[in-house]
């Protein structure tokens, strides 16, 4: 799991599916002592994060661009870095860290990442590939693309920073898609990701629009706790696509 500032005796920690598959023999009950948030869709290196801390690190490391690919880095073997909204979930975890540790109030608790029961144990995924169970951000809960906090690297030896970036592939407007997710060196899963017709088709009434399904899967994380009232109107790039979406 990734870990928050923490003061004596209150810790808390938040979770991406990428640290969760890594963590999945370690999981611990919420105490009054301890609250752990886990993520779907998200990963340790997204791509909001890359692209925020991408000035010092062209600057510092000579790196640049988004997409996990030589020539600064091991190629994956899936398109790098998931695109939910997982910085929304830090900036509120930090909001409840701070009250928890100033007033006593402790944040609310969220639903886990479903898991499988067999080796090598995974997320369970719908048959879009989606991650179920987990703080839904509006990326997993109105999807527009396969987002997973985890994948490996084309050569084992690129497997730890492309579990960190996870993957993220755009639904096509018409069509289908099939995808071969990678579990471990000898397992993988096979999903039929849908085109973003099927799942949002023209004329829908507004209350079934997809702008109206993002907005309100912000209101109910906001509702939850687990994002703050100023990232509820933040939507990132869906805007443009209610126009992909024919709105």
């Amino acid at each position: 799991m990734k870990s928050f500032p923490r003061a004596v005796g209150t810790p808390q920690t938040t979770g991406s599916a990428s640290r969760c598959h890594n963590a999945l023999r370690t999981r611990r009950a919420d105490t009054n002592k301890f609250v752990t948030w886990e993520v779907a869709g998200a990963s340790h290196s997204d791509y909001w994060n890359w692209i925020y801390g991408a000035p010092i690190r062209y600057r510092d490391l000579a790196e640049y661009g988004y997409v996990h690919a030589p020539p600064n880095n091991p190629a994956c073997r899936l398109p790098s870095r998931t695109q939910v909204d997982y910085y929304k979930v830090i900036h509120a975890a930090y909001d409840h860290t701070i009250r928890w540790v100033t007033q006593g109030i402790q944040p609310p608790s969220a639903p886990p990442i479903q898991v499988t029961t067999t080796n090598p144990r995974r997320a369970v995924r719908n048959s879009y590939g989606i991650a179920l169970g987990g703080i839904r951000l509006y990326g997993e809960d109105v999807p527009i693309g396969f987002n997973a906090g985890w994948q490996l690297g084309v050569a084992a030896a690129a497997n730890t920073s492309c579990q960190q970036n996870g993957t993220y592939i755009d639904f096509l407007q018409h069509d289908r898609q099939t995808v071969v997710f990678p579990i471990s060196a000898t397992v993988s899963e096979t999903y039929t990701l849908p085109s973003l017709d099927e799942l949002y088709p023209a004329g829908q009434p507004i209350p079934e629009s997809y702008g109206m399904k993002v907005l309100n899967s912000n209101m109910q994380n906001f509702l939850k706790g687990y994002i703050l009232k100023p990232d509820m109107f933040v939507f990132e790039d869906a805007s443009q696509r209610d126009q992909i979406t024919h709105e």
